[in-house]
């Protein structure tokens, strides 16, 4: 590896100490703390003097380096004079939690001077910077199968909060009875499964729903109520009963102003205003997101709420009196599962875990990508998955899913920068992959 990569690495293992140091000088009491300290020292001074000369680091230095962090561990877990908390953004976080976290980036630090020191000076076998998901429905790995997962929690300062509370249980009756009328001989299938998606993102609590996936479950039920009342000769499917078309309506008049009481739902309507695909572009992403969907639910690589999800995503874009909001639905949900299925296909390579274990780990346990992992070492969630015999062999369902399909999700990401990272992970893959044959 470069020597600057590994000074960068080692500047940034050094701040990590000092932090951790001034956590401990925080607590102001005897025996872990004092334990702790004298450990923190002593690997500060290895770190700035293979600052001045990464030459000198080799694997049993790293060894060596990677031993004392664990030793910082044992301190932190060993005394309850650590147990001492504080309130971060609302949350009650331990002392020992956050030493256990810090020592977890530093292992994923030495981790990643381990591979460059290991590969030399290839950068380009450096694992690329690990995808995000971003706006739009969220995925999860759960037990090794892709899942949907959770919404960020709502705003009171961005979100109308009484209105939502208003409309809500109006709104679930009249799915409910929706759900009753159309499920009575289901002869307008895709209302109905369009109505049961519904239902479904709207069941729970209000301020914890997903307001992206109620945002893409409206435009599926607009553009199927739209498909069943396009006139057809000789139709074979009757027309709506006066009652399931009062309902149908009642429930997309109120979907209007409560999802744009959410932040989410003004979000995704200027999204949908500035959509600029053309028709070709649109044909070619639908055609490869089709194709996608079903390939995930014939692999068995996700659970059943999310194959049907998946397959509405991508069966809408483009579709419907208001095409180009039924495309950033599909977009954003296929460029998250993407996100994801790279991420859970990551965690069998321990060069990609190195250095994106957070996000990896993030991942597994159903949370944002973002997110920390409070009380928690993101190595340690990777390694736990993988000790599962059940979620390992669902996470190698997926790694060969991501090389299986690889022609295929490449169709996906084409030259859209939102989706390069599908094209950096598969060339990463490719070629760690041929060099482990």
């Amino acid at each position: 590896m470069n020597p600057d990569r590994l000074r960068k690495l080692l500047r940034l293992m050094r701040d990590r100490l000092v932090r951790m140091q001034k956590t401990i000088e925080w607590v102001g009491t005897s025996g872990a703390p004092d334990e702790a300290s004298v450990i923190i020292r002593n690997l500060l001074v290895h770190v700035v003097a293979y600052e001045d000369d990464p030459s000198d680091l080799s694997e049993s230095a790293l060894d060596d380096l990677r031993d004392r962090v664990s030793a910082i561990e044992t301190a932190a877990m060993k005394f309850s004079s650590l147990s001492k908390t504080y309130s971060s953004q609302g949350k009650s976080v331990s002392v020992t939690d956050l030493i256990l976290d810090d020592c977890g980036v530093l292992r994923n630090y030495i981790s990643g001077m381990l591979i460059g020191i290991v590969h030399g000076s290839e950068d380009h076998r450096l694992p690329p910077q690990p995808p995000e998901q971003s706006k739009g429905p969220r995925f999860a790995v759960v037990e090794g199968k892709l899942d949907l997962a959770a919404g960020d929690p709502l705003d009171p300062e961005r979100n109308d909060i009484a209105r939502l509370k208003s409309l809500l249980p109006i709104l679930r009756v009249h799915v409910s009875e929706a759900v009753f009328l159309f499920g009575r001989n289901q002869a307008h299938a895709r209302v109905f499964r369009s109505l049961a998606t519904y239902e479904s993102a709207i069941s729970g609590e209000l301020l914890t729903l997903d307001y992206n996936l109620i945002a893409a479950a409206g435009t599926f039920l607009a553009n199927a109520e739209t498909a069943a009342l396009r006139p057809v000769e000789d139709r074979l499917v009757p027309s709506f009963e006066d009652e399931e078309s009062a309902a149908l309506r009642t429930i997309l008049d109120l979907h209007g102003p409560f999802l744009l009481s959410t932040e989410v739902g003004r979000s995704y309507l200027a999204d949908a205003a500035s959509y600029d695909r053309t028709r070709e572009e649109d044909a070619e992403f639908k055609s490869a997101s089709l194709d996608l969907a079903e390939a995930i639910s014939s692999e068995g690589i996700a659970t059943e709420r999310t194959e049907s999800f998946l397959a509405e995503a991508a069966g809408n874009i483009s579709e419907g009196t208001h095409p180009a909001r039924a495309s950033i639905s599909g977009v954003d949900a296929i460029r998250n599962v993407s996100a994801v299925m790279v991420l859970g296909a990551l965690a069998l390579h321990p060069a990609a875990v190195s250095t994106g274990a957070a996000w990896i780990a993030a991942i597994l346990v159903a949370e944002g990508v973002k997110r920390s992992l409070v009380g928690q070492e993101a190595a340690n969630v990777v390694r736990d998955a993988l000790d599962d015999p059940k979620q390992r062999r669902n996470l190698a369902k997926l790694n060969r899913f991501v090389s299986r399909y690889e022609e295929n999700l490449r169709r996906i990401a084409g030259n859209q920068r939102e989706f390069k990272f599908i094209h950096d992970w598969l060339d990463w893959i490719a070629s760690n992959s041929a060099d482990e044959n």
